[in-house]
């Protein structure tokens, strides 16, 4: 069993990798891209805007995920807008 002494020293070594440091929260990233990341949060900024419905976001990742589920739901959507444009042509060329 992990000594509570062992636990400390842990969390010290955990520390000192995460050597990035936020100016406003202090809180503390291993990288300069997770600090910057994590910046936008004290900003507001959100840059990564949905085509479709014009839904802004603030991480790239976000705009991807809600890409996902948007698409889910137009897919349907298009297919049967589809579907019934070409029932509407065919009905068209044959009269």
């Amino acid at each position: 069993m992990k000594s509570e002494e062992d636990f400390e020293m842990h969390k010290l070594t955990l520390a000192e990798e995460k050597t990035h440091v936020c100016e406003v929260c202090r809180i503390t990233f291993e990288n300069e891209s997770q600090l910057n990341g994590h910046a936008v949060s004290h900003t507001g900024a959100r840059a990564h805007v949905c085509e479709i419905c014009s839904k802004s976001f603030k991480h790239k990742q976000d705009l991807e995920k809600h890409g996902k589920i948007v698409a889910d739901v137009r897919l349907p959507i298009q297919e049967v807008r589809s579907s019934g444009d070409s029932s509407q042509t065919s009905s068209e060329d044959t009269n």
